[in-house]
Parts: C-alpha cells; sequence; structure tokens
C-alpha cells in the first residue's frame, strides 16, 4: 500500500473475500479468525448491527483507498458485501486495521497470528527490576523476569487483558501494566521510576 500511495496508483480488490475465507480452513489460522470476531464484535456493538468476517475485510480495503469488486452469486452476500452495507461498518480505528491486516495475512499463507507480545523496557537510570504475570482468578504475582537491568528488555506472549507488574527492587515501586494489544501485535512498556 505504502508503494502504491507514493506513485498515486490506484488498486482495486476483485473477488476479495472468496480468496480471503473461502479458499481457506480457519484451522489454519484459529487466532486470526478470534482477532478478526473481536473486532466485528466490537463494531457490532457500536453500530447496533451485525458486522461480518468478510465486511471487516472490505472495510478494511476501502478505509486504505483500495476499491473492491465483491462478486458472488447468492443473493444474501449481495447485500452483505455492497457499498452502501460496508460504509454503514463503524471506521477500523489503528489498532484494528493493524490487526486486520495481520490476520488476513495470516489466513493468505496458512500461519496462524502469535499471541499478543508484551514488551518491558527497564528505562529507569539504575536499579533491576523484576516483571510478575497477574493471574485474574487468585490475583497471584508469578515471576516471569528477574533481574531486568536498566536499559535491558524483555518479552512475553500473553492474552489481551492480562495484568503485569513491574516491580523495582530496591525501591519497591510498583507499575501495574495491562496487555491491550490483539493476536500478530506488540505491546511495548517503557518503565521508568
Amino acid at each position: 500500500m505504502t508503494y502504491l500511495n507514493e506513485r498515486s496508483i490506484h488498486f482495486q480488490s476483485f473477488n476479495t473475500i472468496h480468496g480471503v475465507f473461502y479458499e481457506r480452513e480457519y484451522d489454519d489460522a484459529p487466532n486470526a479468525i478470534m482477532a478478526m470476531n473481536e473486532i466485528s464484535r466490537q463494531l457490532a456493538e457500536a453500530s447496533g448491527n451485525p458486522v461480518t468476517l468478510p465486511q471487516i475485510v472490505l472495510k478494511w480495503l476501502v478505509q486504505q483507498g483500495v476499491s473492491v469488486v465483491p462478486r458472488t452469486s447468492h443473493q444474501g452476500r449481495l447485500l452483505e458485501n455492497s457499498a452502501a452495507s460496508i460504509a454503514a461498518v463503524p471506521a477500523l480505528d489503528d489498532l484494528m486495521m493493524d490487526s486486520i491486516r495481520n490476520s488476513v495475512g495470516a489466513l493468505l499463507k496458512k500461519e496462524d497470528l502469535k499471541p499478543p507480545l508484551a514488551s518491558f523496557f527497564n528505562r529507569a537510570e539504575q536499579g533491576l527490576m523484576s516483571i510478575f504475570w497477574v493471574n485474574s482468578e487468585t490475583g497471584e504475582e508469578i515471576l516471569v523476569r528477574d533481574n531486568l537491568g536498566p536499559g535491558e528488555s524483555y518479552g512475553e506472549f500473553g492474552q489481551k487483558g492480562h495484568k503485569f507488574v513491574a516491580l523495582f527492587k530496591d525501591t519497591g515501586v510498583r507499575k501495574e501494566l495491562v496487555l491491550n494489544a490483539r493476536h500478530g501485535q506488540e505491546q511495548r512498556f517503557d518503565v521508568e521510576l
């Protein structure tokens, strides 16, 4: 898209939904489907109308300036993929756009998305930091990385909504952090005193 936009080349997509969804097995990329289902649910709540996975892919393309030519022989899909239906889908935010791009790529490659990655950076000038994952059911804090020095980083896969605690050992300063990234995305936490 960057290449096309820099050169003012208009792109048109034909038969997109068939290529993304119907030539694939959902088992190839269950996390990608789960990520798109979450976006579909959020958009349906925002609009008060159901939003299907094909609609979010078409909205994603249209929002990037791509012309889409939906092709179908099914009457129901004709309405679902119409310009009016896609225009009625609420605008996608940057996080949604990124998640859909990653999900469509995973489906096309038949590779699933990795879980969300929490990247922790010790931005303190001095002091060691420990990272704990918080068990949502028990509240127990489970150590996942100890002695992370100034300027060092550490990555931990999790799930959206997982809570972490960064603890500076010397001072006892605690920072509570929540992972908001979706599958295939990274959230960076710059932790300082």
